[in-house]
């Protein structure tokens, strides 16, 4: 810019000779030169400068989307592990924590069999079960005759729940079912009297703050057991060695009648 000032004053003064040089035109000459070089250099360095930040940007933007793209990827690995620690393989067996699937024991169905009469299966204390009513703090094993002393009225509730099961009364466990569970899954269906033992029960310290039932208080438990040659006419997921675990809730009314409003897998603590 100082170059282009100078040419430009130098063209309202006179014009100065010295032989046979025009010493104004070969100081614009040169000037004019200067600046075209200048002025090219500039561009060529603008060019250069705009280039390196282009490639730049691409990078920045490459950098960016891999970031992304492992984040995605990452988080969707995590789900399936997730999936796959609790879930149903193509043959509808369990497969649990990452390992093969379970294959359970199913035997056939014995419909004329009295269960109370088979050694093997008393042998197992059918009658006796494991119960906590403060979310497994304390564990009681319990009989018969101490089901009320020890849980009350939702103990003696549960327990009768186990014997329709065992007794294979199918009518009379869909009368211990809530009209809304019974909407939504259905009526169970004949079945042969089941092999029920090892049975715990945990009372879970929740009561869903939503439930607003005057008639009825709402405890939530979480139940396992396991069956003793399981014909899986009841359930089919678990056997001798492996056991079922469901969590239910159940509504308990002041003259200590039931009612069991859910039951559903259950693969918490």
């Amino acid at each position: 810019m100082r170059n282009t000032s100078l040419h430009n004053g130098n063209k309202e003064s006179g014009k100065k000779k010295t032989g046979f040089f025009d010493m104004d035109e070969v100081i614009s000459d040169s000037i004019d030169t200067r600046s075209s070089e200048d002025t090219a250099q500039i561009k060529k360095e603008a060019d250069v400068d705009r280039a390196g930040k282009k490639k730049f940007a691409i990078k920045a933007i490459i950098f960016v989307v891999s970031i992304a793209v492992l984040l995605i990827a990452a988080a969707v690995l995590s789900g399936m592990d997730f999936i796959s620690d609790n879930s149903y393989n193509d043959d509808g067996l369990l497969e649990n924590d990452g390992n093969p699937p379970i294959i359970f024991e199913i035997y056939d169905p014995d419909w004329k069999t009295d269960i109370f009469t088979l050694p093997e299966y008393l042998a197992r204390s059918p009658e006796r079960l494991e119960y906590s009513d403060d979310d497994g703090a304390t564990v009681t094993r319990v009989g018969p005759s101490e089901l009320e002393k020890v849980g009350g009225d939702k103990l003696v509730f549960l327990n009768k729940y186990f014997d329709t099961v065992k007794r294979g009364d199918h009518e009379a466990l869909n009368s211990m079912l809530t009209e809304a569970y019974i909407e939504e899954n259905g009526e169970y269906e004949d079945f042969p009297m089941q092999k029920l033992f090892n049975i715990k029960i945990t009372r879970k310290l929740y009561n869903d703050p939503q439930f607003d039932n005057s008639e009825y208080d709402d405890y939530y438990f979480v139940v396992s057991y396991n069956i003793y040659r399981n014909d899986g006419m009841f359930r089919d997921d678990c056997d001798d060695q492996y056991y079922c675990r469901t969590l239910m809730r159940v509504l308990i009314n002041s003259d200590g009648d039931g009612k069991i409003d859910l039951i559903t897998d259950y693969y918490g603590s």
